[in-house]
């Protein structure tokens, strides 16, 4: 998986989760090759986080979307920060 493709991924399946349905990502597929990627524990996986994290830090987004990554990562992805 690119480090796009990784980016994509979170972005839809975190936006589907969140409740939007009709923008965001319904796979479960794909939750499990994000899932897997997210548990490889190494600095690759660390680099993306970070890199979609700062994206996040971007208008109009700001430190709050941060926080719900990090929480939406721990509830529904089971990968602890």
């Amino acid at each position: 998986m690119t480090d796009e493709e990784f980016a994509d991924a979170i972005s839809g399946l975190r936006a589907y989760d969140c409740g939007a349905t009709d923008s965001g990502i319904r796979d479960e597929v794909l939750r499990m090759r994000v899932m897997a990627e997210l548990h490889r524990d190494d600095a690759v996986t660390m680099r993306r986080l970070s890199a979609h994290a700062s994206e996040l830090l971007k208008p109009p987004y700001s430190l709050e979307d941060v926080k719900q990554l990090i929480e939406w990562l721990e509830d529904r992805m089971e990968f602890h920060v």
